[in-house]
């Protein structure tokens, strides 16, 4: 039993009509009724404000949304409608900015980048939900501009950071973030680093590029490269990046450009702010053409539209690309804008965004599917992480049949029962997951869910470090954590032993023959059996001896630490007697450390167990 619940998707192969008697701005709150005093207005005007800001530092500085955009504008709407329909109450109210003077602020408050002040505003967008509301936005447009000036571009809307290139006689000498609309972050080291992006543009056409040019565009990375990264990071015992833009974000602030030429980031440009001297272009089209002689990555798969009807449909059309994923880069809507640059200039701006384009966003999807079981799966770490087994259901594009459950406290927090039918929700391209139970449909006698307090693999009793939500088995012989510590050290990323597969290592740890990593360079053909594969084995352990430090340090299933804090700690101490010796303070000061994981990290190196494999690896041979 599975079904789509179409209430809550939007645009995702068509855009959804408003619900009858929809208005754009209801103060009716969920669970309650609208404001009716000024007494009771100012106190919801004051919670409304600071929670938006909660989540506006959520979504732009750490990169770490709760709720979905359509939830946040609900919460901006109501807050609209609120101060509108009672100005005394929003002039007493606190709690934060009103509904028009904020657009969020990507700035790190660490100051670890220059404040760079943007020539032009880098503004919101309005957005719309439905087909009612972009009919209207279309009706304002075509009340100032006239019918025939209706020609609008149809582009997608990449689900990234936004970006401030800027060019001096061709050269790229500035990169900022959008900030607060007005003032970025500077992160040009970081932008550098980017494959793809022109340190020097092209002249076109017989034209040198302008003498300043602020491009405008997006930092992303791909589904693909997503997708790899966090193959990458499960294989690592690591939590997987929540989406796409949650890693870009993450990624233009760190603080070693190698690191963020790493990450697999890509531009994509789709407009320009201030511009000296003027653009001779008069169209979004034609700019998007010279952006791209100028030897920028442009937006593709844009369509010109000219009617209201023609427009609607070039927003169905992406909507069903991007189910269909036949777009190459992350999105979570499509943008509408205005084509003629003078038709721009009559329909000027808001405080907020411009009122020539409005972003169609593409809506929550979710469905609900029933809960078949509840299985634990163990890393190299010892950590256990419950998963959910799924009746498959189509989702965002894919058929999901599992889905983490990340800690004992999330199946607690839910009151997840085996047999209950659950919400599985995918909004954009975030990775699925259970949002809430179907309290109605949850059968009768299900009993809730007792987290073990020993580990499956082992027997031995679990043990949970004060302040984490993790559960970890302690063992370092459990049979569970050992298969997925040898099958990490010896993966491409650390030692790199083909060969060494699943079902060898699962045969090996069975009969005893290799109970720590060490042991792989005791094996001899006689427990490999015979034939070329054994001694390709043979010759490939040998070979790993000689793999770099930062490979063996990785190799080690040290916590916290996956290929860049690695490097950064070989970069630091270039011996591992040295990152052995190194003191938690010391630790904590290679590039992209911070102290608790210098604490865990410190811990493990001083682990007699540990400590014993390490003398064990190097006696054998194994490090530079």
């Amino acid at each position: 039993m599975n079904r789509l619940i179409p209430a809550i998707v939007l645009l995702l192969g068509c855009l959804a009509p408003a619900a009858p008697g929809a208005g754009p701005a209801s103060t009716v709150r969920a669970g309650g009724d609208a404001a009716s005093t000024d007494t009771e207005a100012r106190a919801r005007i004051d919670f409304l404000r600071t929670e938006i800001a909660r989540h506006d530092d959520l979504y732009y500085r750490k990169a770490a949304p709760e709720i979905s955009d359509e939830a946040y504008d609900r919460l901006k709407r109501e807050l609209a409608a609120l101060e509108r329909r009672f100005p005394d109450a929003a002039a007493a109210a606190g709690g934060g900015a009103p509904a028009g003077e904020t657009v969020g602020d990507d700035r790190v408050p660490e100051a670890r980048f220059a404040p760079w002040r943007h020539r032009a505003p880098m503004p919101g967008l309005e957005k719309a939900y439905d087909e009612a509301t972009l009919r209207r936005f279309l009706g304002r447009v075509a009340g100032v501009a006239g019918e025939h000036a209706l020609a609008c571009t149809v582009e997608p809307k990449i689900d990234g950071v936004a970006i401030s290139l800027v060019y001096e006689n061709g050269r790229l000498v500035r990169a900022a973030t959008r900030g607060n609309g007005l003032i970025g972050d500077d992160v040009t080291a970081n932008v550098l680093a980017i494959p793809g992006i022109p340190p020097v543009l092209r002249s076109g056409d017989g034209e040198a590029p302008p003498a300043r040019v602020e491009v405008r565009g997006e930092i992303c990375i791909t589904p693909g490269d997503f997708a790899e990264l966090n193959r990458q990071r499960i294989a690592a015992g690591l939590a997987p990046h929540a989406s796409p833009r949650n890693l870009a974000a993450g990624s233009i602030k760190l603080r070693d450009p190698a690191e963020v030429a790493r990450r697999r980031l890509t531009l994509v440009c789709y407009g320009i702010g201030a511009m000296e001297p003027a653009p001779v272009v008069e169209t979004q089209s034609a700019l998007l053409a010279r952006l791209g002689v100028w030897g920028l990555p442009v937006i593709g798969h844009w369509q010109l539209a000219l009617t209201p009807d023609e427009i609607l449909a070039a927003v169905r059309r992406l909507g069903q690309a991007r189910t269909r994923g036949e777009l190459p880069w992350p999105t979570d809507g499509v943008v509408v804008k205005v084509d003629a640059f003078a038709v721009r200039t009559l329909l000027g701006a808001t405080g907020f965004a411009p009122r020539w384009a409005i972003a169609c966003k593409f809506g929550t999807t979710r469905v609900e599917t029933r809960l078949r079981a509840i299985t634990l799966q163990i890393g190299r770490t010892g950590v256990l992480t419950p998963v959910a087994e799924l009746e498959p259901v189509a989702v965002g594009g894919a058929t999901i049949a599992r889905a983490t459950l990340h800690n004992a406290d999330e199946i607690a927090r839910l009151d997840l029962r085996v047999g209950d039918t659950v919400v599985l929700e995918r909004a954009g391209d975030v990775i699925p997951r259970i949002v809430e139970v179907v309290p109605e449909a949850r059968p009768e006698k299900t009993v809730p869910y007792l987290f073990p307090d020993t580990c499956p693999f082992s027997g031995d009793r679990l043990e949970r470090v004060a302040g984490e939500a993790a559960w970890r088995c302690p063992s370092s012989a459990c049979p569970g954590r050992l298969r997925q510590r040898i099958a990490w050290y010896a993966g491409k990323p650390c030692m790199d032993i083909p060969g060494l597969g699943a079902a060898r290592i699962d045969r090996l740890v069975a009969s005893g023959r290799v109970a720590s990593p060490a042991d792989l360079y005791r094996l001899t053909a006689a427990d490999l059996g015979s034939g070329k594969s054994a001694e390709k084995l043979l010759l490939a352990i040998a070979a790993s001896k000689r793999r770099p430090l930062d490979r063996l340090v990785l190799a080690l299933s040290i916590p916290q630490v996956g290929p860049a804090a690695a490097r950064a700690l070989v970069e630091r101490f270039d011996t591992l007697d040295a990152l052995i010796s190194a003191s938690p303070a010391a630790l904590a000061s290679a590039n992209g450390v911070g102290d608790s994981s210098a604490a865990a990290i410190h811990s493990w190196l001083h682990d007699p167990v540990n400590r014993a494999l390490m003398d064990d690896l190097r006696q054998l041979g194994v490090g530079p």
